[in-house]
Protein backbone atom coordinates (compact mmCIF):
# COMPACT_ATOMS: atom_id res chain seq x y z
CA UNK A 1 0.00 0.00 0.00
CA UNK A 2 1.38 3.40 -1.44
CA UNK A 3 1.74 6.29 1.06
CA UNK A 4 -1.36 8.31 -0.93
CA UNK A 5 -3.33 4.79 -0.52
CA UNK A 6 -2.63 4.81 3.43
CA UNK A 7 -3.80 8.31 3.95
CA UNK A 8 -7.14 7.76 2.10
CA UNK A 9 -7.92 4.72 4.11
CA UNK A 10 -6.92 6.63 7.33
CA UNK A 11 -9.37 9.84 5.83
CA UNK A 12 -11.58 7.23 4.99
CA UNK A 13 -11.91 5.78 8.53
CA UNK A 14 -11.97 9.20 10.31
CA UNK A 15 -14.93 10.06 8.15
CA UNK A 16 -16.79 6.80 9.10
CA UNK A 17 -15.77 7.68 13.32
CA UNK A 18 -17.20 11.13 12.37
CA UNK A 19 -20.38 9.79 10.91
CA UNK A 20 -21.13 7.73 13.76
CA UNK A 21 -20.62 10.64 16.25
CA UNK A 22 -23.05 12.84 14.19
CA UNK A 23 -25.71 10.01 14.54
CA UNK A 24 -24.88 9.24 18.42
CA UNK A 25 -25.15 13.10 18.94
CA UNK A 26 -28.46 12.95 16.63
CA UNK A 27 -29.56 10.21 18.39
CA UNK A 28 -29.09 11.98 22.26
CA UNK A 29 -30.63 15.37 20.28
CA UNK A 30 -33.81 13.03 19.78
CA UNK A 31 -33.96 11.67 23.39
CA UNK A 32 -33.39 14.94 25.14
CA UNK A 33 -36.09 16.65 22.92
CA UNK A 34 -38.33 13.90 23.69
CA UNK A 35 -37.26 14.18 27.79
CA UNK A 36 -38.28 17.84 27.66
CA UNK A 37 -41.87 17.18 25.61
CA UNK A 38 -42.72 14.68 28.07
CA UNK A 39 -41.30 16.78 30.98
CA UNK A 40 -43.64 19.81 29.67
CA UNK A 41 -46.07 17.08 29.54
CA UNK A 42 -45.98 16.41 33.57
CA UNK A 43 -45.81 19.61 34.50
CA UNK A 44 -49.02 20.33 32.53
CA UNK A 45 -50.71 17.69 34.08
CA UNK A 46 -49.11 18.78 37.58
CA UNK A 47 -50.46 22.29 37.17
CA UNK A 48 -53.55 20.91 36.11
CA UNK A 49 -54.22 18.27 39.36
CA UNK A 50 -53.31 20.97 41.23
CA UNK A 51 -55.90 23.10 40.40
CA UNK A 52 -58.41 21.02 40.90
CA UNK A 53 -57.32 19.84 44.04
CA UNK A 54 -57.79 23.54 44.69
CA UNK A 55 -60.85 23.89 43.88
CA UNK A 56 -61.64 20.89 45.76
CA UNK A 57 -60.14 22.01 49.07
CA UNK A 58 -62.00 25.17 48.34
CA UNK A 59 -65.27 23.07 48.03
CA UNK A 60 -64.77 21.04 51.08
CA UNK A 61 -64.06 23.94 52.94
CA UNK A 62 -67.06 25.31 52.08
CA UNK A 63 -69.03 22.63 53.02
CA UNK A 64 -66.95 22.53 56.98
CA UNK A 65 -67.64 26.02 57.51
CA UNK A 66 -71.49 25.64 56.26
CA UNK A 67 -72.12 22.86 58.99
CA UNK A 68 -69.89 24.44 61.86
CA UNK A 69 -71.94 27.80 61.21
CA UNK A 70 -75.03 26.03 60.88
CA UNK A 71 -74.36 23.57 64.11
CA UNK A 72 -72.62 25.62 66.51
CA UNK A 73 -74.18 28.23 65.62
CA UNK A 74 -77.84 27.44 66.20
CA UNK A 75 -76.91 25.91 69.23
CA UNK A 76 -75.57 29.27 70.65
CA UNK A 77 -78.54 31.02 69.58
CA UNK A 78 -80.40 28.43 71.20
CA UNK A 79 -78.41 28.80 74.35
CA UNK A 80 -78.83 32.42 74.20
CA UNK A 81 -83.01 32.53 73.97
CA UNK A 82 -83.10 29.95 76.87
CA UNK A 83 -81.22 31.75 79.34
CA UNK A 84 -82.99 35.41 78.15
CA UNK A 85 -86.12 33.29 78.92
CA UNK A 86 -84.50 32.13 82.31
CA UNK A 87 -83.36 35.46 83.01
CA UNK A 88 -86.89 36.77 83.27
CA UNK A 89 -87.68 34.36 85.80
CA UNK A 90 -85.00 35.14 88.18
CA UNK A 91 -84.57 38.02 90.58
CA UNK A 92 -81.59 37.48 92.16
CA UNK A 93 -78.52 39.63 91.47
CA UNK A 94 -76.48 37.65 91.50
CA UNK A 95 -77.79 35.10 89.62
CA UNK A 96 -78.83 37.44 86.92
CA UNK A 97 -75.60 39.15 86.94
CA UNK A 98 -73.59 35.16 86.06
CA UNK A 99 -76.21 34.83 83.20
CA UNK A 100 -75.54 38.10 81.68
CA UNK A 101 -71.98 36.92 81.62
CA UNK A 102 -72.58 33.93 80.27
CA UNK A 103 -74.62 35.45 76.92
CA UNK A 104 -71.73 37.95 76.86
CA UNK A 105 -69.54 34.98 76.19
CA UNK A 106 -72.15 33.60 74.06
CA UNK A 107 -72.05 36.69 72.03
CA UNK A 108 -67.92 36.74 71.76
CA UNK A 109 -68.20 32.74 70.72
CA UNK A 110 -70.83 33.43 67.88
CA UNK A 111 -68.31 36.21 66.41
CA UNK A 112 -65.22 34.26 67.08
CA UNK A 113 -67.90 31.72 64.98
CA UNK A 114 -68.27 34.00 62.14
CA UNK A 115 -64.53 34.81 62.39
CA UNK A 116 -63.41 31.51 62.10
CA UNK A 117 -65.79 30.87 59.44
CA UNK A 118 -64.80 33.48 57.09
CA UNK A 119 -61.13 32.45 57.65
CA UNK A 120 -62.35 28.35 56.55
CA UNK A 121 -64.09 29.28 53.49
CA UNK A 122 -64.94 32.92 51.85
CA UNK A 123 -69.01 32.59 52.04
CA UNK A 124 -68.64 36.71 50.83
CA UNK A 125 -66.96 35.42 47.88
CA UNK A 126 -69.80 33.91 46.70
CA UNK A 127 -72.94 35.08 48.11
CA UNK A 128 -72.22 38.86 46.99
CA UNK A 129 -68.91 38.35 44.55
CA UNK A 130 -65.37 39.11 44.06
CA UNK A 131 -65.24 43.14 44.54
CA UNK A 132 -68.09 43.37 47.09
CA UNK A 133 -65.76 40.17 49.01
CA UNK A 134 -62.25 42.58 48.82
CA UNK A 135 -64.33 45.81 50.22
CA UNK A 136 -65.56 44.15 52.85
CA UNK A 137 -61.54 42.55 52.85
CA UNK A 138 -60.33 45.76 52.87
CA UNK A 139 -62.66 46.95 55.88
CA UNK A 140 -62.22 43.97 57.72
CA UNK A 141 -57.97 44.79 57.48
CA UNK A 142 -58.60 48.31 58.52
CA UNK A 143 -60.44 47.55 61.61
CA UNK A 144 -58.07 45.16 62.99
CA UNK A 145 -54.95 46.02 62.27
CA UNK A 146 -56.14 50.16 62.70
CA UNK A 147 -54.95 51.13 59.46
CA UNK A 148 -55.74 53.87 56.78
CA UNK A 149 -57.12 51.77 53.72
CA UNK A 150 -58.91 52.52 50.87
CA UNK A 151 -60.48 50.26 48.00
CA UNK A 152 -61.42 51.66 44.31
CA UNK A 153 -63.71 48.60 42.44
CA UNK A 154 -63.15 50.35 39.43
CA UNK A 155 -65.03 48.43 36.56
CA UNK A 156 -64.61 44.86 37.08
CA UNK A 157 -66.28 42.36 34.36
CA UNK A 158 -68.31 39.84 36.39
CA UNK A 159 -66.42 36.80 33.56
CA UNK A 160 -63.30 35.63 36.33
CA UNK A 161 -64.32 31.81 36.86
CA UNK A 162 -64.31 30.12 40.18
CA UNK A 163 -60.29 29.29 40.38
CA UNK A 164 -59.28 33.24 39.46
CA UNK A 165 -61.70 34.45 42.29
CA UNK A 166 -60.35 32.37 45.27
CA UNK A 167 -56.46 32.06 44.43
CA UNK A 168 -56.76 36.10 43.67
CA UNK A 169 -58.70 36.65 46.52
CA UNK A 170 -56.77 34.66 49.24
CA UNK A 171 -53.57 36.46 47.93
CA UNK A 172 -54.00 39.91 47.96
CA UNK A 173 -56.01 38.56 51.42
CA UNK A 174 -52.33 37.11 52.35
CA UNK A 175 -50.53 40.28 50.98
CA UNK A 176 -52.78 42.87 53.04
CA UNK A 177 -52.07 41.16 55.95
CA UNK A 178 -48.50 41.00 55.54
CA UNK A 179 -48.37 45.22 55.30
CA UNK A 180 -50.74 45.84 57.78
CA UNK A 181 -48.47 43.11 60.22
CA UNK A 182 -45.14 43.74 59.55
CA UNK A 183 -44.21 46.45 56.86
CA UNK A 184 -45.35 48.69 59.58
CA UNK A 185 -47.80 50.90 57.51
CA UNK A 186 -50.18 53.01 58.33
CA UNK A 187 -52.10 52.73 55.39
CA UNK A 188 -52.42 51.18 52.19
CA UNK A 189 -54.37 51.49 48.74
CA UNK A 190 -56.23 48.43 47.14
CA UNK A 191 -57.29 48.92 43.50
CA UNK A 192 -58.79 47.25 40.64
CA UNK A 193 -58.60 48.02 36.91
CA UNK A 194 -59.23 46.58 33.69
CA UNK A 195 -56.65 47.10 31.43
CA UNK A 196 -57.38 45.23 27.81
CA UNK A 197 -57.79 41.67 28.59
CA UNK A 198 -56.54 41.65 31.96
CA UNK A 199 -57.62 42.11 35.77
CA UNK A 200 -54.80 44.13 37.67
CA UNK A 201 -54.64 44.12 41.25
CA UNK A 202 -52.46 47.22 42.05
CA UNK A 203 -51.42 47.56 46.05
CA UNK A 204 -49.66 50.80 46.96
CA UNK A 205 -48.67 51.17 51.23
CA UNK A 206 -46.58 53.55 52.62
CA UNK A 207 -44.73 50.97 54.44
CA UNK A 208 -40.92 49.58 54.99
CA UNK A 209 -41.22 47.47 52.58
CA UNK A 210 -42.20 43.60 51.98
CA UNK A 211 -39.71 41.28 52.46
CA UNK A 212 -41.00 38.26 49.98
CA UNK A 213 -39.30 35.61 51.57
CA UNK A 214 -41.37 36.42 55.12
CA UNK A 215 -44.76 36.16 52.63
CA UNK A 216 -47.16 34.63 54.42
CA UNK A 217 -45.61 34.67 58.22
CA UNK A 218 -47.79 37.38 59.76
CA UNK A 219 -50.65 35.86 59.23
CA UNK A 220 -49.45 32.65 60.58
CA UNK A 221 -50.01 30.70 56.97
CA UNK A 222 -48.84 27.07 56.86
CA UNK A 223 -50.85 26.21 53.54
CA UNK A 224 -47.97 27.12 51.07
CA UNK A 225 -48.96 30.46 50.22
CA UNK A 226 -45.29 32.29 50.46
CA UNK A 227 -43.86 34.14 47.64
CA UNK A 228 -43.43 31.05 45.44
CA UNK A 229 -46.31 29.73 45.94
CA UNK A 230 -48.46 32.91 44.95
CA UNK A 231 -46.16 32.85 41.49
CA UNK A 232 -47.15 29.23 41.27
CA UNK A 233 -50.81 30.24 42.34
CA UNK A 234 -50.90 32.56 40.13
CA UNK A 235 -49.40 30.63 36.87
CA UNK A 236 -52.22 27.91 37.21
CA UNK A 237 -54.15 30.74 35.91
CA UNK A 238 -52.14 32.44 33.52
CA UNK A 239 -51.64 35.44 35.86
CA UNK A 240 -48.08 37.34 37.59
CA UNK A 241 -46.97 39.17 40.37
CA UNK A 242 -44.59 42.00 40.62
CA UNK A 243 -43.45 43.27 43.75
CA UNK A 244 -41.39 46.84 43.64
CA UNK A 245 -40.28 49.67 46.39
CA UNK A 246 -41.60 52.97 46.14
CA UNK A 247 -39.70 56.27 45.66
CA UNK A 248 -41.49 57.74 48.76
CA UNK A 249 -41.38 54.68 50.48
CA UNK A 250 -43.48 51.66 50.66
CA UNK A 251 -44.37 48.78 48.34
CA UNK A 252 -45.97 48.56 44.93
CA UNK A 253 -47.34 44.94 43.95
CA UNK A 254 -49.17 44.53 40.98
CA UNK A 255 -51.26 41.03 40.54
CA UNK A 256 -52.53 40.31 36.97
CA UNK A 257 -54.79 37.86 36.02
CA UNK A 258 -56.47 37.08 32.28
CA UNK A 259 -59.76 38.18 31.66
CA UNK A 260 -61.34 35.31 28.88
CA UNK A 261 -63.62 37.19 26.31
CA UNK A 262 -67.21 37.40 26.55
CA UNK A 263 -67.65 34.94 23.74
CA UNK A 264 -65.15 32.67 24.88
Amino acid sequence: MNRDEKINGQNVAELEMLRKRIALLKRAETKYQDALENADKYVSQLKSLIGSMSLTEETERRKFARELHENIAQLAALAKLKLTALSKSISEAGLLHAMNEIQLLINEITASLRALTFEISLPLLYELGFVPALEWLTEHIRDKYNISAEFDGGDVPELLDEKVRIILFRIIRNLLIEIAHQSKATRFRLSLIHIGHELCADIQDDGIGIDISQIGSAAGLNNGLGYIAICENLELVGGRISINSLPQGGSHIILSVPIPNKDS
